[in-house]
Protein backbone atom coordinates (compact mmCIF):
# COMPACT_ATOMS: atom_id res chain seq x y z
CA UNK A 1 0.00 0.00 0.00
CA UNK A 2 1.29 3.11 -1.12
CA UNK A 3 1.25 6.59 0.29
CA UNK A 4 -0.77 9.82 -1.38
CA UNK A 5 1.84 12.05 -2.64
CA UNK A 6 0.18 14.85 -0.28
CA UNK A 7 0.91 12.46 2.29
CA UNK A 8 4.33 11.64 1.70
CA UNK A 9 5.10 15.70 1.36
CA UNK A 10 3.05 16.25 4.79
CA UNK A 11 5.56 13.68 6.39
CA UNK A 12 8.83 14.79 4.92
CA UNK A 13 7.93 18.65 6.08
CA UNK A 14 5.77 18.07 9.35
CA UNK A 15 9.22 17.46 11.27
CA UNK A 16 10.67 20.58 9.39
CA UNK A 17 7.63 22.79 10.10
CA UNK A 18 6.91 21.55 13.37
CA UNK A 19 9.48 23.00 15.66
CA UNK A 20 9.58 26.44 13.86
CA UNK A 21 5.73 26.63 14.88
CA UNK A 22 6.56 25.75 18.08
CA UNK A 23 8.93 27.93 18.55
CA UNK A 24 7.47 31.09 17.10
CA UNK A 25 4.57 30.41 19.58
CA UNK A 26 7.08 30.56 22.55
CA UNK A 27 8.33 33.96 20.81
CA UNK A 28 4.75 35.31 20.58
CA UNK A 29 3.89 34.00 24.35
CA UNK A 30 6.69 36.07 25.56
CA UNK A 31 5.98 38.77 23.48
CA UNK A 32 2.15 38.80 24.62
CA UNK A 33 3.38 38.46 28.48
CA UNK A 34 5.61 41.65 28.53
CA UNK A 35 3.19 43.46 27.14
CA UNK A 36 1.26 43.01 30.21
CA UNK A 37 1.61 45.63 33.06
CA UNK A 38 3.63 43.23 36.24
CA UNK A 39 0.89 43.19 38.67
CA UNK A 40 -1.72 42.28 36.11
CA UNK A 41 0.84 39.77 35.13
CA UNK A 42 1.05 38.41 38.67
CA UNK A 43 -2.67 38.20 39.01
CA UNK A 44 -2.80 35.93 36.18
CA UNK A 45 -0.03 34.03 37.03
CA UNK A 46 -1.96 32.96 40.67
CA UNK A 47 -5.56 32.40 38.69
CA UNK A 48 -4.13 30.45 36.65
CA UNK A 49 -1.98 28.03 39.02
CA UNK A 50 -5.48 28.07 41.15
CA UNK A 51 -7.66 27.13 38.20
CA UNK A 52 -5.10 24.02 37.44
CA UNK A 53 -5.27 22.49 41.35
CA UNK A 54 -8.87 23.06 41.40
CA UNK A 55 -9.19 20.71 38.16
CA UNK A 56 -6.91 18.40 38.86
CA UNK A 57 -7.82 17.68 42.40
CA UNK A 58 -12.12 18.01 41.12
CA UNK A 59 -11.90 16.95 37.68
CA UNK A 60 -10.83 12.66 37.59
CA UNK A 61 -12.77 11.57 35.19
CA UNK A 62 -11.59 14.20 32.46
CA UNK A 63 -8.54 13.91 30.63
CA UNK A 64 -6.54 15.74 28.18
CA UNK A 65 -8.34 17.86 25.82
CA UNK A 66 -11.61 18.26 28.37
CA UNK A 67 -10.17 18.64 31.53
CA UNK A 68 -8.01 22.00 29.71
CA UNK A 69 -11.00 23.06 28.12
CA UNK A 70 -12.43 23.02 31.43
CA UNK A 71 -9.25 24.80 33.01
CA UNK A 72 -9.70 27.35 30.04
CA UNK A 73 -14.03 27.92 31.48
CA UNK A 74 -12.55 28.50 34.46
CA UNK A 75 -9.88 30.79 34.04
CA UNK A 76 -12.09 32.64 31.54
CA UNK A 77 -14.86 33.33 34.39
CA UNK A 78 -12.15 34.45 37.26
CA UNK A 79 -10.27 36.25 34.85
CA UNK A 80 -13.40 38.38 33.75
CA UNK A 81 -14.56 38.42 37.62
CA UNK A 82 -11.38 40.45 37.52
CA UNK A 83 -11.92 42.79 35.14
CA UNK A 84 -8.59 41.13 33.23
CA UNK A 85 -9.00 40.32 29.43
CA UNK A 86 -6.29 37.85 28.51
CA UNK A 87 -6.45 36.19 24.93
CA UNK A 88 -6.92 32.40 24.95
CA UNK A 89 -4.05 31.18 23.18
CA UNK A 90 -1.88 33.33 25.70
CA UNK A 91 -4.50 31.79 28.80
CA UNK A 92 -3.35 28.05 26.55
CA UNK A 93 0.27 28.41 27.09
CA UNK A 94 -0.02 29.44 30.48
CA UNK A 95 -2.21 26.85 31.64
CA UNK A 96 0.24 24.53 29.84
CA UNK A 97 2.64 25.65 31.74
CA UNK A 98 1.09 25.52 35.41
CA UNK A 99 0.23 21.85 34.63
CA UNK A 100 4.02 21.29 33.95
CA UNK A 101 5.10 23.00 36.95
CA UNK A 102 2.37 21.07 38.87
CA UNK A 103 3.38 17.79 37.25
CA UNK A 104 7.46 18.62 38.37
CA UNK A 105 6.37 19.97 42.02
CA UNK A 106 4.53 16.13 42.36
CA UNK A 107 7.35 14.10 40.73
CA UNK A 108 9.78 15.87 43.26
Amino acid sequence: MSLSPAVQVALVLLPIVLPLLISLSAVLYQHLLQRLPQKQRAEIDQVVHVVVAAIEQASGALEGPAKKEAAMEMADALLAYLHISVPREILSCLIEAAVYSLHQAVSE
